[in-house]
């Protein structure tokens, strides 16, 4: 069975949002790894207007069902693309706002069966990276050793 997925949906908004699935270079990894890693991708296109919760939710679940039906690491990296924020957020970093609004979706969605791990890489110059690993609950050894591996590997 192929890893690889796209799931595409319109928000009630009208935004056309695609949530991809590829597999991620395991070469690149400062270590070896026994499951899967997966980058994911979450793309906007035809931009309409900000999105409500249930959008966002929707979002959330797509990637837990995906991480029902496949035992694998979800690898998510924040971009520094321009987004839209709230008048309290505009001192964050796109990558910054972006990695904190995921985070709270996760959690609020979550049902425990899954992690959500930030790892925050410093780069005072160009805004800190934040990337996101999340796997299964039970997956949660393997998170701490490439979470090191990937902090370590940033410095």
């Amino acid at each position: 069975m192929s890893l690889e997925k796209i799931e595409t949906f319109i928000s009630k908004e009208g935004n056309i949002y695609s949530i991809i699935f590829n597999s991620f270079d395991q070469a690149k990894l400062p270590l070896e790894f026994e499951k899967p890693l997966i980058e994911v991708t979450i793309a906007v296109e035809n931009y309409k207007s900000l999105n409500g919760a249930k959008t966002l939710g929707k979002i959330v679940d797509i990637i837990k069902i995906y991480l029902d039906e496949n035992d694998v690491i979800l690898y998510s990296y924040c971009d520094n693309k321009e987004i839209n924020r709230s008048i309290n957020n505009q001192k964050l970093f796109p990558q910054h706002y972006r990695s904190l609004l995921f985070a709270t979706l996760f959690h609020k969605y979550n049902t425990f069966n899954h992690i959500n791990e930030v790892i925050v890489i410093a780069d005072p110059d160009y805004g800190h990276h934040y990337i996101h690993l999340i796997s299964r609950s039970e997956n949660r050894g393997l998170l701490d050793s490439l979470t090191s591996a990937l902090i370590n590997f940033g410095k």
